[in-house]
């Protein structure tokens, strides 16, 4: 039943007490896995999980089940992207229920979810994107700050690309060892950002406040800190 609907407690809490219990009254050695879950990333390792699994539904679930761990996991890292694969999983489950969706169609939608989870949203970014892997979170996050402008002759694709390389740019520049700590660090970053946004801002006529040019920074920020923890 755990498997089908994709829900799993977490233990992990629990995990330095059980295994004081069972060195104190059984006298065991440690705590071992008895099972460790595929990772999803793992293509061949993964693949080879679901051909033991039953039935299509089955597959989607544990599928969904995966995904959902790894976006609890890795959210931080590119928020806007795992917020949007969230949504697109709790639909496809809902609809599977209300039997909007068949078994075969569940599975290919999960299965479409997953593709793109691990292709790091790839299909909804511009070709030159993509090899900045990344600059990927700051694109969504400046390419949603653009979405009520209206933009004259540049493509707002295009404005957000050159602006998320440059992000991506500014933060490695100015990044040292611990600097996830480190205010001073943070207060550099989030200057040299500011200052190359209000120039975009200028050049393109853009329709930003301090509080839209505030939230790109601090977004990208908190990414930026979340790959080093």
């Amino acid at each position: 039943m755990k498997q089908r609907y994709g829900e799993t407690v977490d233990y992990s809490s629990y995990e330095v007490q059980i295994r004081n219990m069972v060195n104190k009254y059984i006298g065991a050695d440690a705590v071992k896995n008895i099972i460790d879950l595929v990772d999803l990333f793992s293509i061949d390792d993964f693949e080879r999980e679901l051909e033991g699994i039953e039935g299509d539904a089955a597959k989607a679930d544990t599928i969904a089940s995966r995904m959902k761990k790894t976006i609890h996991e890795k959210m931080q890292e590119d928020p806007l992207l795992y917020k949007k694969l969230s949504e697109v999983i709790n639909e496809a489950i809902a609809e599977h229920r209300a039997k909007r969706l068949s078994d075969a169609e569940y599975l290919k939608k999960i299965r479409e979810t997953m593709d793109e989870m691990r292709s790091e949203g790839s299909s909804d970014i511009p070709d030159r994107m993509k090899k900045h892997k990344q600059a990927k979170p700051f694109y969504r996050v400046i390419s949603e700050e653009l979405s009520n402008n209206i933009i004259k002759e540049t493509a707002p694709a295009y404005i957000a690309t050159d602006a998320a390389i440059k992000v991506d740019e500014i933060i490695e520049q100015y990044k040292k060892r611990d600097w996830v700590k480190d205010s001073e660090v943070h207060n550099q970053i989030f200057n040299a950002i500011e200052d190359y946004l209000f120039q975009v801002k200028g050049r393109f006529d853009l329709d930003w406040d301090f509080s839209a040019i505030d939230r790109i920074i601090e977004q990208a920020l908190e990414i930026a800190k979340s790959r080093e923890l």
